[in-house]
This record gives C-alpha cells, structure tokens and sequence, in this order.
C-alpha cells in the first residue's frame, strides 16, 4: 500500500470492537440457548475466535454483521483446538479448558507458534490446571478448574483473566479473584464483567478492580448482545486528524470500558482540539500545534506505535514508558515501530521499557510493518505528514483488527494507492 501527503478531513464510522466481540463470542458459547451478537467485528483476530468455539462445539451462522451463535457449552474436541494467530483467544480459552477434566491441546498459526506466551504456569497452577508447554504453542491443559480464592500477578494479562472469570459461575462454588492495583488494562476486566452480567452472570467487583467476587454455580443465559465501536482501532485515525486535519469518529462513548478511550485525553494533553459528543456517540479530533508530552503505555500497548507518530510531529520530546511487554511480540512491536520511523526521518531512540521521540521532518520511505496491524497503520499515519510518497509493506495486516482501515483512510481524504 503506498500513501501520499494528504489533508484529512471528513467522518467515519468506528469499526465493532474486536476485544468485546471475542469476550461475547465465547460467553454466548458457553450460554444455554441461542444468542445473536450484533454489529460483530469480522476482523481476523475475531475470526480465530470463532474458529476455535467451532473446534470447541460450538455452531456459529453470520447474517450480514450480526453472528448467530448456538451455545450450551463447550464439548471436548476430537483433536487440536486451533487458535488461528490469535493470543487473545489462546489466553482466554486456557483456563475455560480445565472445565474439561480431560487433557486439551491449544494450537495455532505459524505466526502465534512465534510468540512467548507469558509467566502463566504458576496461575495455572493456582486453578488446578497444568501446562505443557516450550513457552509457544501448541500447549496442552490438563486437570480439572478449582479455586477459591485466587491471587495473582500484574503480568498475567487481562487476555488471561478474563477466561479465569468466565469460568468462575461455572465451579460448584463461589470464588475470589485478587488482582494488584497496578493490573495491566483493568478496563479490560471490566469489559469482560458487563458481557457476562448480559448473559447472566453476577458478579461483583470493588470500586479499584482489585478483587472480583462470584456466586456460583450460575448458568450463562444466551441474549442478543450489541457490540459498540472499537477506540483502539479508531484511535489511530483521530491521530490523522490530529497531525494533518480534521475528523469525527461516530460510534464511539466515553461510557465504554476500553483503556484506549485514554487517547483522547492524550490528544488533548499534546494540542490536539478534541470534541466528545456523549449524545451524538463521536469523537471529533483536528490538528493543532502538537507538543511532546511523558505517557505511561502500561494499559495502552496497542497505541503505542501511533504514539510514537505523534511525537514525530510534535514539539519537543515525547517520552512513552513502560513498554517493555511490547517486545515479547513477533515481532517485537517497540524495534518494529521505531525501526521504521527511523527510515522515514524520525529521530526515535529505544530502550527496553521505554521510547524517547524527538519532533521530526518525516520523508517518505518504504517501510515493513512485519505482520503488525498496528504497526501498519500508525505508519500510514505517519505518510499523510511526510514529504513523498511512503510504501508500506505487508499493509495487508491490518485486517487482524481493522479489516477497512484503508477504505476509512481513503474515506476522509487520504491518499491511497494499492
């Protein structure tokens, strides 16, 4: 894909949010009766999601942008569930495997087998379940879900513990969750809670996230369930409006439990003119005289690499810290990002928790986005600004999470050459 400098202006509508999707993907698998989930993302990740509850049991029928879904429960595989390139559905399936009692091979694509899957043995543990595993997939569960009381560490991921909770209504008995305060994308977790109170399932959760309680046992109840706009996605074209134009995003609430919401706060704090419309849905976003500002990735990894966009057009120098999680991806999304702005001009320098962004003439380039989606974006972000053309290859990607983005580039003024 090659971008050109480009003045942005124009409206779009948010893309279905792909992490919402996933969690009422797999709550309406496990729920008595049918369910239908609404304005369901068709984006790739999704698609693995789908997938593996198909491995699992689980009949699925789109009709157009809603997903039929016919529950009752999980059934033991007749061989390997696999999970496509998608970590999230690897992490949130694992614990939901030890309701099984059976052992359960978790498999996946060329590029997943790639990634580290993260400290998760000890949690496993913790719950009753073991891991057979290298560190990749494939891994194999085996042992039968119990725990009462469950303490864990910040580095388990949200991913991971939304599937603890799903299982929580599930055991004969009721359970604790305790999490640090510091937890990775509490928002996440709170996501995950309000799908599963559509389908059913009460559970209580303390004003800091720090500890979750859940009656059991309770039966997942299947229900029509509307997913809204995707801010992580959406993000990365507020970012165009904000270096090189004007532009509104419909779809969007600040009432949704996403840690991407954060960037319009971001935007703001940079000089970015940013108008939220509560009743309308939108985000609006238009350029301003951006400055450099200190931010903490802790929650926000996906936005990392628009980020680091930003602070080439911006004043100053923009530090982005606690990004060290980033690099256990394939590739390596901190090296990927800075690598490329490098090419383009952008006066980058990268430690292993951190990124310092200095302002920045952008000239165009032929960059590789190596499989990230994320990565891909923020770079044709970074072309509306630049000087000449910039080629992005592998810009296919970005169908793992944001199948349009191109067409929604194009839309509000770039432009945009296959």
């Amino acid at each position: 894909m090659r971008i050109s400098p480009s003045i942005i202006s124009g409206s779009f509508s948010a893309p279905p949010s792909k992490a919402a999707s996933m969690r009422a993907i797999i709550c309406a698998s496990l729920s008595a009766g049918g369910s239908l989930v609404r304005n369901c993302s068709q984006a790739a990740d999704v698609q693995d999601t789908i997938g593996a509850c198909n491995a699992l049991g689980v009949y699925t029928h789109w009709v157009e942008k809603d997903l039929q879904v016919m529950g009752g429960g999980f059934a033991l595989p007749a061989g390997e569930v696999n999970c496509g390139e998608s970590a999230a559905t690897l992490k949130m399936l694992l614990p939901l495997m030890g309701l099984f009692g059976e052992e359960i091979t978790l498999g996946g694509g060329e590029g997943l087998k790639k990634r580290q899957i993260g400290p998760l043995e000890e949690t496993m543990e913790k719950i009753g379940l073991k891991m057979k595993t290298s560190g990749f997939v494939p891994i194999t569960v085996s042992g039968e879900l119990e725990f009462e009381r469950l303490s864990v560490h910040p580095n388990v991921g949200t991913q991971f513990l939304s599937g603890v909770l799903m299982c929580m209504p599930l055991q004969g008995h009721e359970s604790f969750l305790e999490m640090p305060r510091a937890l990775v994308a509490a928002e996440n977790l709170r996501l995950t809670l309000g799908i599963m109170e559509k389908f059913g399932i009460s559970a209580k959760a303390s004003e800091e996230m720090d500890i979750v309680f859940c009656p059991a046992p309770q039966e997942y109840v299947g229900c029509e369930y509307e997913v809204g706009g995707d801010f992580g996605a959406a993000a990365y074209l507020l970012g165009a409006g904000a270096i090189n134009g004007k532009v509104k995003a419909n779809g969007l609430s600040m009432e949704m439990h996403a840690a991407e919401k954060r960037i319009c706060e971001i935007l703001q704090q940079m000089g970015t003119f940013v108008i939220v419309d509560e009743e309308e849905k939108s985000v609006g976003a238009s350029v301003g005289e951006l400055t450099g500002i200190g931010m903490d990735a802790t929650d926000i990894g996906g936005l990392v690499p628009l980020l680091a966009v930003l602070g080439c057009y911006a004043k100053g120098t923009t530090v982005i810290k606690n990004v060290g999680r980033l690099r256990r991806r394939e590739p390596d999304r901190v090296a990927c990002i800075a690598k490329n702005l490098r090419l383009m001009g952008g006066i980058v320098e990268e430690e292993e928790n951190s990124i310092t962004v200095r302002q920045s003439a952008l000239v165009g380039a032929k960059v590789d986005a190596e499989g990230d989606g994320k990565v891909a974006m923020a770079l044709a972000v970074a072309a509306l600004g630049a000087k000449g053309k910039t080629e992005i290859v592998g810009s296919e990607c970005v169908g793992r999470s944001y199948p349009n983005f191109f067409e929604d580039l194009e839309k509000i003024g770039a432009q945009v050459e296959d």
